[in-house]
């Protein structure tokens, strides 16, 4: 396990650090779960939402395997 696999980002820190997706974005595929992004991505603690920076990478590489 590297230091990825265990960083957790709100999603105003997410979108600070990468450039896309926007926070809109985010909070779309957080809310209706799109291609099972909230449920492999996310961890909730009360009404915070934290994205996996290591399971957001593994979540990118299997989609675009799956689209590519």
């Amino acid at each position: 396990m590297t230091a990825v696999d265990n960083t957790y980002l709100t999603v105003k820190e997410f979108t600070e650090k990468f450039s896309f997706p926007t926070k809109t974005s985010i909070r779309w595929y957080i809310f209706y779960n799109k291609k099972n992004f909230a449920t492999k991505c996310t961890r909730r603690i009360g009404r915070k939402i934290l994205i996996s920076l290591g399971d957001y990478l593994s979540w990118i590489e299997e989609e675009g395997k799956i689209n590519g």
